[in-house]
């Protein structure tokens, strides 16, 4: 769709740029960056022909969001100090 390439943009770019203003902590800054840089690379994908290139560009944005949401969930029960792993 159209309008695909231009949300994961939009996302990204939006959330790379709120980083100064909520200011994180180091290790949740990395974490956010990871996840912006997600976002664009989704959305750059979008915008490229369907070949063996884009398919593992896609597969990597896949990865790149388990990941994030492994981290997330992870933190949070280190929060509630629940045991990880």
């Amino acid at each position: 769709m159209v309008g695909d390439h231009f949300s994961g943009f939009a996302v990204g770019l939006s959330f790379a740029i709120a980083q100064p203003i909520v200011r994180p902590r180091r290790l949740e800054l990395l974490k956010n960056l990871l996840l912006a840089a997600t976002f664009l690379l989704w959305g750059a994908v979008q915008l490229m022909p369907q070949n063996l290139v884009s398919k593992k560009l896609g597969d990597v944005v896949i990865a790149l969001y388990v990941t994030d949401l492994a981290w997330t969930v992870m933190a949070g029960l280190n929060c509630r100090g629940q045991r990880v792993g």
